[in-house]
């Protein structure tokens, strides 16, 4: 079942949202906003970076490659065409017996800025949400830290997993945009 309001105020100010502010409640969701950190894809001039094999073969070497170091901003011009990685401002701990889902504000959506979609937060996550954006469109837009940029769904689990993300993720405790960490 999806949370509403009502049971999503009582659970983030009690700490799964931290810093929490009520307005960022909607009837069936949370906004999460963007900090002020992103990271940049690294442009290679000659060669070319096999992501697929960096990630699936843990070559944290290889993965170093795909994303350049992350930089704090005040503005941040996104270019057509171009991805980054960017981090929330809130501090998310899922609850043992939820999960959890992303998707993108219609506002960005309608200004041509798609996530990914590889939002899912497992039970017992806690750390802050990397979002992964790709500019679709045809003009430059400007994010400022704050922005509210996705939104998080949660659901309660039918049961109680037998693991907890926290036993078994790689992204567990991350503060900000974090690259890939192999499968």
């Amino acid at each position: 079942m999806v949370w509403s309001d009502n049971k999503i105020k009582p659970w983030a100010s009690s700490g799964g949202i931290t810093p929490f502010d009520e307005k960022l409640v909607n009837p069936a969701s949370l906004d999460l906003r963007m900090s002020e950190f992103v990271a940049r894809p690294i442009t290679v001039a000659n060669g070319w970076c096999d992501a697929n094999q960096a990630v699936r073969y843990g070559d944290k070497e290889a993965m170093k490659t795909l994303w350049g170091e992350v930089q704090r901003f005040e503005e941040l011009i996104l270019y057509p065409g171009e991805p980054v990685l960017m981090a929330s401002m809130e501090r998310i701990k899922i609850p043992d017996n939820a999960c959890g889902l992303l998707f993108s504000k219609s506002t960005f959506g309608r200004c041509l800025v798609e996530h990914a979609h590889a939002g899912f937060f497992d039970p017992g996550f806690d750390g802050t949400g990397t979002f992964e954006f790709f500019h679709v469109g045809k003009r430059p837009i400007t994010f400022k830290p704050g922005d509210r940029v996705v939104q998080l769904v949660l659901l309660d689990m039918v049961n109680m997993p037998s693991q907890l993300y926290g036993e078994t993720g790689r992204y567990q405790g991350q503060v900000l945009p974090t690259a890939p960490r192999g499968w």
